[in-house]
């Protein structure tokens, strides 16, 4: 029996070794980590922009629709 135990011992402080230095080298980020999360970073900015681009078309064709509209109003009215 203490036979048992002392292998299970080694056993989980190998395994214990094992999970920290997985952690630690799962930590640190690589060349590619890092171009990733920069292109990441950069296609968030650009979805931020077109969607800014986007309101900003929609309401510029609101308000001619607006301007269209009263225009066409005033030309039946005369």
């Amino acid at each position: 029996m203490e036979t048992i135990m002392k292998y299970t011992k080694h056993i989980m402080t190998v395994l214990g070794a094992a999970m920290i230095f997985t952690l630690v080298a799962c930590d640190q980020q690589g060349p590619a980590e890092k171009a990733g999360e920069k292109i990441d970073k950069k296609a968030d900015q650009a979805a931020e922009t077109i969607d800014k681009a986007t309101d900003e078309m929609k309401d510029t064709a609101e308000d001619v629709a607006d301007k269209t509209e009263d225009a066409m109003d005033k030309m039946d009215n005369n």
